[in-house]
């Protein structure tokens, strides 16, 4: 069969039309995904049991005496330490404060002992006693603050290696008893909070769970890329009615 000089240019058209939808196709999947691959490795806060640990590798409950006044206190692989704050549960002892609201309240309270203190700028953080990293960290977290009035923060931040990963204020509101995470996809070895009320400044917590395995679940596609990849979509079409168009003119 001959092909003629207008079955040519159809042709033609249609090659120049796909060459140009496969190179933007190209590169909005590039920019998708390096885009996916920034997202996934912050730090994400998260809320609820099993909302950033899949598998439970350490563990602490603090059922020992040791923790009210051992700096670093060493429990189930891992290391608590105190900057600028009290010790002793702030001089409630051990299971102390149980008319606490910030502690006993709420969805999940404290069970026996925790950890508790106040000082202003005062912070508690949580490291892997080993070479391991955490890749999910979850706690019941609270205050040893009267619960009310002005909302309650709660700053962190993870590193790896002494260098910053990521960091977050979260506005909590009444700051009952309540399980909070932070996952990480690449790691962090050093996990650092306060919870505070304007100038008070009194984290309390319990119940800490920590994964160092990295979780094979895939992770759902961000919105950015699922927007990315309907962006491909148009762009074929818009490519393939241009071709349609060209071809009726040329009839």
């Amino acid at each position: 069969m001959r092909v003629n000089d207008n079955q040519r240019l159809q042709i033609g058209v249609g090659i120049m039309y796909f060459s140009k939808f496969v190179f933007w196709m190209t590169s909005l999947v590039g920019l998708a995904l390096i885009n996916s691959q920034s997202l996934q490795a912050a730090t994400v806060f998260t809320k609820g049991a099993g909302s950033a640990v899949s598998s439970v590798d350490l563990m602490a409950d603090f059922e020992s005496n040791l923790a009210l006044t051992e700096n670093p206190y060493f429990e189930g692989g891992m290391a608590f330490s105190r900057s600028n704050l009290s010790f002793n549960n702030n001089g409630c002892g051990f299971a102390g404060c149980s008319s606490h609201p910030g502690i006993a309240a709420g969805p999940t309270p404290f069970t026996g002992n925790y950890m508790y203190g106040t000082g202003v700028q005062g912070k508690f953080t949580i490291r892997t006693s080993s070479a391991e990293l955490f890749y999910g960290l979850e706690m019941i977290l609270g205050t040893g603050n009267v619960v009310g009035g002005d909302p309650y923060t709660i700053a962190w931040s993870t590193l790896l290696e002494g260098s910053l990963v990521s960091s977050g204020s979260e506005n909590i509101g009444l700051m009952l008893p309540a399980i909070y995470g932070w996952h990480d996809a690449d790691g962090f070895d050093e996990f650092v909070f306060r919870v505070f009320r304007e100038a008070s400044n009194a984290p309390a917590f319990d119940t800490v769970r920590a994964q160092t395995t990295k979780s094979v679940t895939p992770i759902p596609l961000p919105t950015t890329l699922s927007v990315l990849l309907a962006g491909i979509g148009i762009l074929g079409l818009s490519a393939w009615r241009r071709q349609r168009s060209s071809a009726k003119i040329n009839r």
